[in-house]
């Protein structure tokens, strides 16, 4: 019988020490279930940091910080019709890869004050590696920012570095704190890091709240945004052309008493649009007819393609504006899922903003508003508004604090008011500083109707920002060659 002892992992859990690791791994994401907890985020940085700088952090005890969130990665792949073994098995092989890296990166890399420095570096990498690699950038990781995706002051300095810098300083912080307790050495280093990181969520609170980087007046509009899960009402009928009209009439039903400048559906199909303009009078007409009633502009969800070309090529996910005098723009989705959607439909890569009388509009349709160079492209291109239809319910309870984040990081960014439309959860109209202005929750049914600021902003991200996290995303290279040069050529 083989020893148990040769699996140093399990065998490692004699250690009573290790469920502490495990405890703080757990802490680190349980705020994207129950957002009350979320300041455990801050703990299980903080306990990561402590045993950094007693130089305790070894590739088991790396491993058991991050199995919960891993686990955590393999339900995402799970989602996508992975058996739930698989998931937990997918999940265990991430913690120990990541165990690895972070091992790698904390051990053998070799800069001054690495003690201080290390840490902050390799949460970065493993951020910035799901969200930029090809093979990785597909799945629905949560993100580590998830727990803490309503603390808006501290995630206000995204607005000048971005979210993976964000990430970056905030691990620094914690750490950096965390030194100043326990590393009598390196007190002034310290204490002017902590200094300057605070001078940074102050300065970006002031930019981001005020109006110094405003550059046109703006216009207040109000916004409708429609949450209701259709998909789940009883009497739904089988027969597609009759679920169009059960859904439209259905969302028609809850805009009854709703007054608005613009109505956002969720992402729920109300007819195809033909680009022949053949099959489709039908699904135009009532959509004009109800932006007639509702004197506004609707932005809804209408499967594009050919009468006469059949195939992938002329089918795409759009979402169509129409006010009372007709059509007045679409955009097709350009981040499809790549397990469902990428296999029917054609992918977009148009970032073409839509002008009306309310302003430029820059909509997105679900995965889009999670990809952020989506939304620097519509606001590069002239958005004043991200509209963003969606039906982001996937993960029900466990996951809504990851969808969450993304339309306040956007805001944040980009300075860019955000409205969502979710189709059962959650959907959520946020300020330009990235302030959630309404929210309704997972499961709720409802119409959220707020005033947002239409106008022309600066995002100091996008001009500089972005680069700030290119270079250190280099330097992290360079330092990873090198030191594998050094241990092992």
């Amino acid at each position: 019988m083989v020893s148990i002892t040769g699996f140093k992992r399990l065998n490692a859990l004699k250690n009573k020490e290790m469920y502490g690791y495990m405890l703080a791994g757990t802490s680190l994401i349980i705020g994207t279930i129950f957002n009350q907890l979320s300041f455990l985020f801050y703990f299980a940085i903080a306990f990561l940091g402590w045993k950094n700088h007693k130089k305790e952090l070894d590739e088991i005890q790396l491993y058991y910080f991050i199995m919960p969130y891993s686990i955590i990665i393999g339900f995402s792949v799970w989602n996508y019709g992975v058996a739930h073994f698989v998931a937990v098995v997918i999940g265990i092989l991430i913690a120990i890869v990541f165990s690895k890296v972070m091992k790698g990166l904390i051990n053998y890399i070799d800069i001054k004050f690495g003690i201080i420095f290390l840490l902050p570096i390799t949460f970065f990498t493993l951020s910035y590696s799901f969200d930029k690699l090809p093979a990785l950038n597909v799945i629905e990781i949560p993100s580590i920012l998830a727990p803490i995706y309503n603390h808006t002051p501290i995630l206000r300095i995204a607005s000048v570095i971005g979210v993976y810098l964000t990430i970056f300083t905030i691990v620094l912080l914690i750490n950096s704190i965390i030194g100043l307790i326990l590393d009598k050495s390196n007190t002034k280093i310290y204490k002017a890091i902590i200094a300057i990181i605070i001078l940074l969520i102050i300065s970006s609170n002031v930019l981001s709240t005020g109006d110094m980087l405003v550059i046109e007046e703006s216009k207040p509009i109000n916004v409708a945004a429609i949450q209701g899960d259709v998909v789940s009402v009883e009497g739904r009928p089988l027969v597609l052309g009759e679920r169009f009209d059960f859904d439209f009439n259905h969302y028609k039903n809850m805009l009854s008493n709703v007054e608005a400048d613009i109505f956002v559906f969720p992402q729920v199909p109300l007819g195809i649009y033909d680009i022949e303009n053949r099959a489709d009078h039908l699904y135009r007409q009532r959509l004009i007819s109800l932006a007639n009633e509702k004197n506004g502009i609707l932005v809804g969800l209408l499967i594009e393609s050919s009468s006469i070309y059949g195939g992938k090529r002329h089918k795409f996910i759009s979402a169509y504006l129409v006010s009372p005098e007709g059509f007045i723009g679409k955009s097709s989705k350009r981040n499809l899922n790549f397990f469902t959607q990428s296999i029917i439909f054609s992918q977009s890569d148009n970032y073409s903003t839509v002008f009306s009388d309310y302003g430029e509009l820059g909509v997105t349709i679900s995965d889009d508003i999670r990809d952020l160079n989506t939304v620097r492209l519509l606001k590069k291109n002239g958005a004043e508004v991200i509209l963003s239809t969606s039906n982001d319910d996937n993960f029900g309870v466990t996951f809504p604090a990851n969808y969450n984040l993304f339309p306040v990081i956007n805001a944040i960014q980009y300075n860019i008011p955000v409205v969502v439309a979710n189709q059962d959860g959650t959907s959520m109209v946020v300020d330009k500083s990235g302030k959630i202005i309404s929210q309704l929750d997972v499961k709720e049914k409802g119409v959220l109707v707020n005033e947002v600021k239409v106008q022309k902003t600066i995002s100091i991200y996008s001009l500089f920002g972005r680069y700030l996290e290119l270079l250190l995303a280099i330097f992290i290279a360079v330092l990873v060659i090198k030191s594998i040069r050094r241990y092992y050529f």
